[in-house]
């Protein structure tokens, strides 16, 4: 019987899980093998890296420090090397590793490689470093392969077992050929129950209301027939999604997957982490966020009303009601930035109150433009509004709509010169609404578009028109969106301008 995994599949797998992977010989700790991710990573080619060291493209601090560890490792004095490492690459300068280690052995017991899995994680150590921690907790020490298994076996064990997040291999028609132990583990199955049944029998996944994800949305299944959504990269970076394990009990999962690929789709491989721990923490985030900013609306509405108090007092002079006018700017501003942060955290934990009802979109978004009029007029800008349909009512949470659409207008107001245009167009398309918002401010640059829509992001195109927002407006806005049922995307370029687009959906007719 064929084997299920000839060298030229194996070769496949490697090069298409993200993380970098790459395998030195025992003996003069030369590269022999290096992935598609670990090229993008160190910024070296294969070419320009297999058959050398570590000597000839790292310091010598940093040589030595590789050196000596890969050196424990085939000594045997550690089973199993886990270190976070700095690096020096290419192209990308500094980066910080998360890197396993595990001797290869013959059949003799002897160390013949060095395999080494490496991840990326620079951006979570400077930016969610507690998660990061979390995950190191969580990783399951690899099991003690068995001496008695060939060299083309012990590699493919060695990769799977090495990766402490649950993952999964299909063929072509979506039949799973191999999983590994965390896996296992994660959903309660044995192999021998997973191993040769289709995905969609074996992966239920619910989304966060509780409901079931449908076969044809299935991740895997849209990887397999090449519906990809990014068109940056070939992987799916899901989050809100949870696991039913095979005792009907659910836990969140933070999933990767991306098409096994040799000329064509052959297959697909999946990564799943659980992250309970991860969603308790945001919740935690939350609850406290919440707690702090009702605390401080107190104060600070009590020193508003001081401070109106003073600006009508006729017994105070000219300078020292400016400053107070001064104040009462500050104070007002720091107002807004709490009642933002309330409304984050109300979202968040699901604590605000959601009051659909039918209402007239037209004479809400006429509203939204009366109250944001005032600051176009004061750089003289124009705010067309077209409706090219009779709008019919739509069924929605009156102020979250109007927060969102109040924070895309005043973000294009903020950000667009004087004296321009800012046009608003209502357009029906497939039984919704979609809403734009145009104008002519500066191009959203490419390395800022990915984090547009994150709590405190502010690109460097803002400073040019000294914008002194908080970051959580269109944050606020996407959410607010996305609870009515709605979809928020952008187009940026120096032809048209940013536009923003959002849609509202409308009731079917049997509803």
């Amino acid at each position: 019987m064929e084997q299920l995994f000839n060298e030229k599949y194996f070769k496949s797998i490697v090069e298409n899980i993200p993380n970098m992977v790459f395998i030195k010989d025992a003996k003069e700790l030369r590269f022999v093998v290096l992935n598609k991710a670990g090229e993008d990573l160190l910024g070296y080619s294969k070419e320009e890296l297999i058959g050398k060291n570590d000597y000839d493209f790292f310091p010598k601090s940093e040589a030595d420090f590789f050196t000596r560890n890969d050196r424990k490792v085939l000594d045997g004095k550690i089973l199993v090397d886990i270190i976070e490492e700095p690096i020096q690459t290419r192209l990308k300068g500094l980066r910080f590793l998360h890197t396993k280690k595990i001797p290869i052995l013959n059949d003799l017991g002897q160390p013949v490689y060095l395999l080494g899995i490496s991840e990326d994680i620079t951006e979570k150590k400077y930016l969610q470093e507690s998660l990061i921690n979390a995950k190191k907790n969580l990783e399951q020490k690899v099991k003690e392969r068995t001496s008695d298994l060939s060299r083309a076996k012990a590699k493919d064990d060695a990769i799977l077992s090495s990766i402490g997040d649950g993952l999964i291999v299909t063929d072509i028609d979506g039949k799973i050929i191999m999983i590994n132990k965390a896996f296992e583990q994660m959903l309660g199955y044995k192999k021998k129950e997973i191993v040769g049944t289709q995905v969609s029998k074996i992966i239920t996944i619910k989304d966060k209301k509780g409901e079931i994800i449908p076969e044809k949305d299935c991740l895997i299944k849209k990887a397999l027939s090449g519906k990809m959504h990014d068109a940056v990269t070939s992987s799916f970076l899901i989050d809100d999604r949870y696991f039913v394990r095979k005792d009907k009990t659910c836990f969140p999962i933070f999933c990767i997957i991306s098409p096994i690929k040799d000329r064509k789709i052959i297959g697909a491989v999946g990564v799943f982490k659980d992250v309970t721990k991860e969603k308790e923490l945001d919740n935690a985030k939350a609850e406290f966020l919440s707690l702090a900013s009702h605390q401080l609306r107190t104060p600070l509405s009590g020193m508003k009303w001081i401070l109106e108090l003073f600006i009508k007092d006729k017994n105070i002079t000219n300078q020292s009601k400016r400053r107070i006018i001064d104040l009462s700017i500050l104070n007002e501003r720091l107002i807004n930035l709490v009642n933002e942060l309330l409304n984050i955290a109300r979202i968040e934990t699901g604590k605000w109150p959601i009051n659909k009802r039918m209402v007239d979109l037209n004479e809400l978004i006429y509203n939204s433009y009366k109250v944001c009029k005032q600051n176009a007029d004061m750089k003289n800008q124009k705010i067309n509004i077209s409706i090219k349909n009779k709008l019919e009512k739509v069924n929605l949470d009156q102020l979250l709509f109007e927060e969102s659409i109040n924070n895309i207008l005043s973000n294009s107001i903020n950000y667009s010169p004087k004296n321009s245009v800012i046009n608003i167009n209502v357009v029906y398309k497939n039984n919704k609404y979609i809403i734009s918002i145009n104008n002519h401010g500066p191009v959203i640059p490419k390395n800022d578009q990915e984090k547009l829509f994150e709590k405190f992001h502010r690109g460097d195109h803002f400073k040019i028109y000294k914008s002194e927002g908080s970051g959580l407006g269109l944050y606020i806005a996407k959410k607010a969106i996305e609870i009515n049922g709605g979809k928020i995307w952008f187009k940026s370029n120096r032809k048209t301008g940013t536009t923003f687009y959002f849609t509202v959906p409308l009731l079917n007719k049997n509803q």
